[in-house]
């Protein structure tokens, strides 16, 4: 399985979540909702050292979030908080 394994890596990965969620298939891949969201968790531990474990924090609690919107119908409120998360990673 692809794990993105730096940040630049990651916030590409959020931004592909961000297009094609709720349809919870990664373009060009067999990669699902439930995988998205694993590969992101397991790049989010190869980077937690440069993160610091503050912004670590945050970001997965965005991610436990934002996964919760879209499994509740809530898919605004999931692809927000992906944007956000992807600010977060690049500023």
């Amino acid at each position: 399985m692809y794990v993105p394994s730096t940040i630049a890596q990651i916030a590409e990965h959020v931004g592909a979540m961000v297009l094609c969620m709720p349809d919870m298939q990664l373009p060009n891949t067999d990669v699902g909702f439930e995988g998205a969201y694993e590969q992101l968790e397991n790049g989010f531990a190869l980077v937690r050292d440069r993160l610091g474990d503050e912004k670590y924090d945050k970001l997965m609690d965005m991610l436990r979030d934002s996964k919760t919107y879209f499994l509740g119908g809530n898919s605004k409120c999931g692809r927000n908080i992906l944007r956000d998360m992807k600010r977060l990673l690049k500023g």
